[in-house]
């Protein structure tokens, strides 16, 4: 009887396991956009994006390196960008940032995303809860059968799904450019001025 209870557990934990796993977990958005102090071939200056990528999944998402993404122009065009950047590893419910440099006026960016997520032995034992963990060791055929090795949770060899995602840069997010620093010229060019104000010139 406790046996075909702790079947019916692990049972019920891996069908939901299986069922979620079909669905992408990532979310990106945009969380900041500022002048990267750098200029393109036509003397523009570029854009420093910072994304935020979220994991929705009950379980580690781990992604490949990437090569590149799309940028939308203000006219809607879009352009190849070959820039090198990977986004770490990211935990149940946490999100991590990744910064890209983007064309001037870019309105939004295209991700090609591959990724792969913990093995369904890990996805099982998270929905089981603590209860659930606790009636699988019980048994010794479960424990066997579900409880995943804490030093191989990836899929080996590895399984990389892609996902093509678009993140949107808001108007709201560009941050104001600073004003231009006065230089030594200009301070020199500026009036003198004395504890008492302005000099002023005697009347000839």
């Amino acid at each position: 009887m406790i046996l075909a209870a702790l079947v019916l557990v692990a049972a019920g934990g891996l069908l939901e396991a299986l069922v979620w796993s079909r669905q992408c977990p990532i979310d990106v958005r945009v969380a900041t956009v500022e002048p990267s102090g750098m200029v393109n071939d036509a003397g523009a200056e570029m854009l420093l994006v910072s994304l935020s990528v979220s994991n929705r999944d009950c379980v580690d998402v781990v992604f490949d390196a990437a090569n590149g993404y799309e940028a939308r122009s203000a006219v809607g065009d879009w352009t190849p960008v070959k820039y090198e950047f990977t986004v770490p590893r990211i935990a149940p419910g946490r999100q991590a940032s990744v910064l890209l440099l983007a064309p001037p006026a870019t309105s939004a960016c295209r991700l090609r995303l591959h990724y792969q997520t913990q093995i369904w032995k890990c996805r099982v034992m998270e929905r089981l809860g603590v209860r659930g963990r606790k009636l699988v060791a019980k048994s010794r055929l479960l424990c066997k059968l579900v409880w995943p090795d804490e030093l191989k949770t990836m899929p080996v060899p590895s399984h990389w799904r892609q996902t093509t995602i678009e993140a949107v840069i808001p108007a709201d997010t560009m941050s104001p450019s600073e004003p231009p620093k006065p230089t030594r010229s200009d301070l020199n060019m500026q009036p003198a001025m004395s504890k008492h104000g302005p000099s002023r010139r005697s009347p000839a």
